[in-house]
């Protein structure tokens, strides 16, 4: 959130705390993806592992979590019984996920499946 708030973005504070949820979540995804891309690649040419590179990678995506912003934790968790986060990135932002995954390695093909459970990633 950028300082000042208004008296109206108070009242609809919501909306802004997780739109910056989403915003730090969408982040983590990026980088965990990108580390995991550069890592399988690197190990394929590796001599003792076969030296062979392997040019897809597949991405459990339900193994991602919601992430909540180290500023925002301790009051979530102190104040809040239950999770207050009912969004999920991965359903509701992929395609930004996607576009930004492109921007970072373009030429590489970023694809899911329709009940978006997995993403491939191929670089062959």
């Amino acid at each position: 959130m950028k300082f000042p708030i208004t008296r109206e973005q108070l009242q609809d504070i919501k909306k802004d705390v997780e739109e910056e949820f989403i915003q730090c979540n969408i982040e983590e995804i990026i980088e965990n993806i990108k580390v995991r891309i550069l890592m399988h690649a690197y190990r394929g040419t590796l001599p003792h592992l076969g030296g062979l590179t392997n040019a897809k990678l597949k991405i459990d995506i339900s193994q991602f979590r919601i992430i909540i912003p180290d500023k925002w934790r301790r009051y979530i968790t102190i104040n809040s019984p239950a999770d207050p986060l009912v969004f999920n990135p991965w359903k509701t932002h992929f395609e930004i996920i996607k576009e930004k995954l492109r921007e970072l390695f373009p030429g590489v093909s970023f694809e899911t499946d329709p009940l978006k459970t997995y993403m491939l990633i191929d670089w062959s």
